[in-house]
C-alpha cells in the first residue's frame, strides 16, 4: 500500500501561495516516502463554501473549473493524484484515504477541521507557515 500525504483546497487560479503550499507538501511526501495526494473542491462544493463563509461574489467561484483545477494541478512536480471531493469539507474522502500526514498552513493550523479523522485514522497534522500576501481573491481584484 503506498502511504500519501494530503493537503486541500479549491485551488482555483494557482499563485505563489499556492506553489509554496504544494513545495512543501511534496518535500514532506518525499522525506516521508510517501505520494502526495491533492483533494480540491468540486465547483458546487467551491461555490457552497463560499457562501457558508460569507464570501460577497460566492456565485462568481470558481474561475477555473474543477477540470482545469485538477489538470493544472498535476502538471506540477511532486504531485502524484489529485481527488475532486464534493462535499464542503474533505473529511470522508479523508476517512477513506487514511493519510499518514495532511498538511495545513497555519492560516488554519493544526486544530483544523481535518484533525479529528486524520488522528482518528493514525495521521498526523503538519502546520507549515502561511505564505502571507497572496490570495485567490488578490489577484481577481
Amino acid at each position: 500500500m503506498v502511504e500519501i500525504v494530503t493537503i486541500n483546497g479549491c485551488f482555483d487560479i494557482l499563485h505563489e501561495g499556492h506553489a509554496y503550499l504544494i513545495k512543501k507538501a511534496s518535500e514532506i511526501a518525499k522525506k516521508n516516502r510517501s505520494k502526495l495526494v491533492i483533494l480540491i473542491n468540486s465547483d458546487k462544493s467551491v461555490k457552497e463554501w463560499k457562501k457558508k463563509i460569507g464570501y460577497k461574489d460566492w456565485s462568481q467561484r470558481p474561475i477555473n473549473d474543477v477540470n482545469v483545477r485538477k489538470e493544472n494541478l498535476l502538471k506540477l512536480n511532486g504531485v502524484y493524484s489529485v481527488y475532486i471531493f464534493s462535499d464542503l469539507t474533505p473529511i470522508i474522502i479523508l476517512d477513506d484515504l487514511k493519510p499518514k500526514i495532511h498538511v495545513k498552513t497555519e492560516e488554519y493550523g493544526g486544530n483544523c477541521i481535518e484533525k479529528r479523522v486524520i488522528e482518528k485514522n493514525g495521521g498526523k497534522i503538519v502546520v507549515i507557515p502561511h505564505l502571507k500576501g497572496y490570495s485567490t481573491t488578490k489577484l481577481i481584484k
